[in-house]
């Protein structure tokens, strides 16, 4: 480089140019035109990337990861990678997967860092590229499914990496693809969020499916679909069929709204003592709606049919003896 064009560099990071900057902090990195000067590489660094230049932002990250020029700060580090990494920067995105996987600033997570690899590679990391190659042979499918799930979390929030809706059920659907009930079900609370029948009937599928492995929440999901008529004809009689397998196995949530069902007769012959027996029972998993419903049964039932229901809880427990009430 120079002298002219160093200058001109020069007057044009002095003038607040992020480019110019990042550029001139370059040069003081590696001595390019100039003599090498860490802390001078930092001070431009800096000011690009408090502009919000990526490649700077990236930049200050390994900077303070090697405390070159700056004071050593890992967790620095990895806050500036997740800003350029926002921005769709594949270098940032390999980086934090590193961070990840060293407990660089952050604690060790495989699973995580197995994401953030995914991510680079899919923005055309060739390191990121590399790392998933590793990672996938010692990785267990549990954990390849969990990775994909936070990646596809990640890109529909939109909070560390540019959201895309498209990306985000795709890897849904890889993290789904290994067989895992919980992954079925957001997969399907995914799909149920972007609405459309196509999703729906999709989401029904994959509800249904994670039922068979007596999934609650999947059994739950089902219920709540054929129940609305979302991917299929509105059936009430199904969606209960559904909500008891789901309570059968412990689901607070599917008890509540059974209590509702047999209250109003919805699906169902009108039985209000199964509708207070339900409510009891989802009531102990502290569920405010559930209490609401049981305190408010009560004041409409005699005492008899009160202990009538309070005994039909207490046989219910006997023969389905779920170990712990779950609010899904």
């Amino acid at each position: 480089m120079s002298a002219t064009e160093l200058q001109s560099l020069r007057d044009k990071a002095e003038s607040g140019d992020p480019a110019a900057q990042f550029s001139l902090a370059q040069a003081y990195d590696f001595g390019t035109g100039v003599t090498q000067n860490d802390a001078q590489a930092y001070f431009w660094c800096r000011k690009a990337a408090e502009q919000g230049y990526p490649q700077a932002q990236n930049s200050l990250g390994v900077m303070y990861r090697a405390g070159r020029g700056v004071e050593q700060s890992k967790e620095q580090a990895v806050e500036w990678y997740r800003n350029a990494a926002r921005q769709g920067l594949a270098k940032a995105m390999f980086n934090l997967g590193t961070a990840y996987f060293n407990g660089d600033g952050v604690s060790v997570s495989d699973t995580t860092a197995y994401a953030w690899f995914l991510a680079a590679k899919e923005h055309g990391s060739d390191s990121g590229r590399d790392a998933v190659d590793r990672m996938s042979k010692t990785l267990q499918p549990w954990q390849v499914s969990e990775a994909s799930g936070l990646l596809a979390e990640i890109y529909e929030k939109g909070t560390e990496l540019p959201p895309d809706s498209s990306a985000a059920g795709n890897w849904y659907r890889n993290s789904a693809a290994v067989g895992e009930p919980a992954a079925r079900v957001k997969l399907a609370q995914f799909l149920i969020r972007q609405g459309g029948d196509q999703n729906y009937r999709e989401a029904l599928s994959s509800c249904e499916h994670a039922a068979k492995d007596s999934y609650p929440p999947a059994a739950m999901c089902a219920g709540y679909l054929h129940e609305k008529g979302l991917g299929t004809t509105a059936d009430l009689n199904q969606a209960a069929q559904w909500y008891n397998k789901s309570a059968q196995l412990g689901n607070a949530l599917a008890m509540q709204r059974l209590a509702e069902m047999y209250w109003d007769g919805l699906g169902m012959k009108q039985d209000r003592v199964t509708a207070y027996m339900f409510a009891l029972l989802a009531s102990t998993a502290e569920l405010p709606d559930a209490q609401r419903d049981r305190e408010a049964f009560e004041k409409t039932l005699s005492s008899k049919e009160i202990e009538k229901g309070k005994k039909q809880a207490a046989n219910w427990m006997k023969a389905h003896h779920p170990t712990i009430l779950i609010k899904h």
